[in-house]
């Protein structure tokens, strides 16, 4: 008589066990621009010239499905002098040809930044600001966790 419940309860998780399995979503469907994007991806050199030639500007540009940070370290190393900024905001890609997109940074409120990549294989590309364009363009690769 005293086994009865229990197994009753176990019969019933046992039967309960496979509602747990869609906890996980399906996968996204997901556009060849974000598929070839999500990531993060970090500067190869810091530009110099800013500061009389003493200041730099390092950028790290995370793509998620449809939101965007770019987010840039910089100072001048020498006076011990440094900042961090952030850009956020929801991104569209348009192909403009084999190996350039054109990346719109919507930030809300009507402001919004283009962003030029030419792609020189699949985890590197160059990268030209129209908001910052006093950097000049970029070089950018993929960044990969350390295992």
């Amino acid at each position: 008589m005293r086994f009865k419940p229990i197994f009753a309860l176990c019969a019933a998780l046992a039967f309960a066990g496979p509602a747990f399995a869609d906890a996980i979503p399906m996968p996204m469907e997901l556009t060849a621009e974000q598929d070839l994007l999500i990531g993060v991806w970090q500067e190869q050199d810091a530009p110099e010239g800013r500061a009389m030639g003493h200041g730099f500007q390092l950028r790290t540009i995370a793509f998620g499905n449809s939101d965007l940070t770019v987010l840039t370290f910089g100072g001048i190393s020498y006076s011990k002098d440094y900042n961090t900024s952030a850009m956020r905001g929801t991104w569209t890609a348009k192909r403009v040809d084999d190996k350039t997109l054109k990346i719109t940074l919507d930030q809300g409120e009507g402001r919004a930044t283009e962003l030029t990549l030419v792609f020189d294989g699949h985890d590197s590309f160059t990268l030209e600001d129209s908001e910052r364009s006093y950097l000049g363009p970029s070089a950018f690769r993929r960044f990969v966790p350390p295992k």
